[in-house]
């Protein structure tokens, strides 16, 4: 968290606040707390993508991104959660 820049409380609200409208689930584990997206997570976050790729088109034209390999969501690898 140091490294990001975020505060311990920062975090844990905004946790919460997304476990509350359903988009992640918490688990505890063994070593600390497993964090994944829920359907509903992974459906916002494409949602998300669709809305960045729009704005992207508006900006530099269909079909370019100033970053190699897609827009910043592509970056982050996400995976759904069962």
């Amino acid at each position: 968290m140091y490294r990001a820049n975020l505060s311990w409380i920062a975090l844990r609200d905004a946790l919460t606040k997304l476990e509350q409208h359903g988009l992640i689930k918490l688990a505890d584990m063994a070593g600390g707390t497993f964090v994944s997206l829920t359907e509903k997570g992974f459906l916002t976050v494409e949602k998300f993508k669709d809305i960045d790729r729009i704005f992207e088109e508006v900006q530099n034209g269909p079909g370019r991104h100033p970053l190699p390999g897609g827009s910043p969501a592509a970056l982050v690898a996400l995976s759904r959660s069962k």
